[in-house]
This record gives C-alpha cells, structure tokens and sequence, in this order.
C-alpha cells in the first residue's frame, strides 16, 4: 500500500491530529517486500521499546500502529485487540503490514522469531514454589534489590510485581527453613 493510497477518514479522531499523523510518515524506498509493499515508518516520538507514538486530542496517547489500524480498517479497537506487526518493524504503520491478533498469537510470533525473554534463555523460564518462597523470603527481609533478584532469578519485573503484591502465588509462604538459603547469596 502506498500512501497515496491511504484513506483519511477520521471517525473518532480530530481532522488536524490525523493530518499530523499522516506528516509524520515515510514510505521506505529500500527494505524488503512484505505483502507486496515496503515499510511507512513512523517519524515522531517513540517509546522505551521503539514503537512510535501520538497524543490525540479527546483520545489521548496511542500507539501509531493501532493507529492506523483504526483508520484503514474504519473500526474501534478494543482494549484486549493485539495489533502485530507481519514485518517485525516497530515503527512500521503499512496497513498490509498490520495483522488483528491475540496476545496468545503475538507472544508464538516473537518466541517463533527469537525475540521473546523466553527464546532468549533457551526456553521458557519456570518458577517452582520453592523459588517463589525463597523471593518472598529475600523480600520481607529486604535482603536484596529487585534488580537482584529479576537477574538472579531470571524473572520481568511483572512476574516481581506479582508475587509481591500477591497477584500471584499467593498460596506460597516463606519459613524458618527457607533461612539457611540465604547463604546462597553471601
């Protein structure tokens, strides 16, 4: 698709944001053929992961790829709907290269490419309740940094924030004999 091409129907968005977005697009002329055509990369503010990014007024920030998913599919997105990328460009807003999909689907296409933290470590990472304990452990004690413990263990910040806040395993306890592991860590 080229840009030319690109319909500039608004629906829920102001004329002028629109028109901002579509300034902001550069059609690659180098670059592979996905599904016909090349990569519109976005040329604007971008996030920590390198997906780019536009405040609209009413709406407020959204991500250039749901986007433009909106505006060529003339449809609302959902909360839940996972916009992924055919092209794995990040800032790439091509609607050909732009697939509706579940996070279920986007996590097997990243783990599928090795991209994903699990790929990475050679498979994926698995917590037992026995290290779950020996977390919770090192964190009522404030024994260690988080930092610490998402590198020695392994885990995101996410799954951190879950057993701390007990989000998840919160079946799981820690106890007297969970004490002799901190020899693990002098």
């Amino acid at each position: 698709m080229k840009l030319a091409d690109l319909s500039t129907k608004v629906g829920r968005f102001k004329e002028t944001d629109v028109q901002r977005f579509f300034a902001r697009l550069e059609e690659k002329a180098d670059g592979p053929l996905v599904n016909g055509s090349r990569c519109i990369e976005w040329r604007g503010y971008t996030n920590e992961k390198g997906y780019g990014r536009i405040a609209m007024k009413g709406v407020g920030h959204i991500y250039c790829h749901r986007l433009m998913y909106e505006l060529s599919h003339r449809r609302q997105l959902r909360f839940e709907d996972v916009v992924m990328h055919v092209c794995d460009n990040r800032l790439c807003v091509n609607p050909d290269h732009l697939d509706l999909g579940t996070v279920l689907m986007n996590n097997q296409d990243r783990a599928s490419k090795g991209r994903s933290a699990a790929s990475k470590r050679g498979g994926g990472f698995r917590l037992t309740e026995e290290k779950v304990a020996h977390i919770k452990m090192l964190l009522g004690e404030g024994l260690v940094t988080p930092g610490q413990i998402y590198r020695n263990f392994g885990i995101t910040h996410r799954q951190l924030w879950g057993i701390r806040n007990g989000r998840s395993w919160a079946h799981v306890k820690y106890n007297d004999r969970d004490q002799a592991m901190l020899a693990l860590w002098d």
